[in-house]
């Protein structure tokens, strides 16, 4: 779930994003489920201001992954750069 958050950024409808994450199940128990996995994120990241979630959305805030500096990279032109941070020079 973080990982999807942080390499999928902006608000995520709750209804959506449980489906995504528990498909086979009814939707009350996946709501459920994202519920503890939210508060587990939470209680991993140590501040709450990381991951907002209100009644009807979740959102990750200012996450930085070298999957989007990559892509940064890549769009700037300056591939060589971006293959040396994927290589991890």
């Amino acid at each position: 779930m973080l990982a999807y958050l942080a390499l999928h950024p902006g608000s995520h409808p709750r209804g959506p994003l449980a489906a995504r994450f528990w498909p086979d199940v009814i939707d009350e128990s996946a709501r459920g489920s994202l519920r503890t996995a939210l508060s587990a994120i939470r209680k991993s990241l140590g501040d709450e201001r990381f991951l907002i979630a209100t009644r009807d959305e979740v959102s990750l805030v200012d996450a930085q992954t070298d999957v989007a500096e990559f892509e940064r990279l890549v769009a700037a032109g300056r591939p060589a750069e971006a293959l040396a941070l994927f290589r991890g020079r």
